[in-house]
């Protein structure tokens, strides 16, 4: 049950600050995984690499007399 006498206005200069903090956090958090997506995205490239790396290396057995 809530109070019968809650003052929205007075509450809202009262926890000023930690809202404050709040948003601003979030703001960095959502700037952090557009940077991170971006990151990402660059390091990916077009996959050349992998196959590259994926080869396995082949012995030539013949002999030659």
């Amino acid at each position: 049950m809530s109070a019968p006498d809650t003052n929205v206005e007075k509450q809202e200069r009262r926890h000023k600050t930690p809202l404050t903090a709040l948003k601003g956090s979030v703001v960095i958090a959502v700037l952090l995984l557009v940077g991170f997506m971006f990151y990402t995205a660059a390091q990916s490239g077009d996959g050349q690499d992998a196959a590259i790396t994926d080869t396995v290396p082949t012995v030539d057995t013949t002999v030659d007399n």
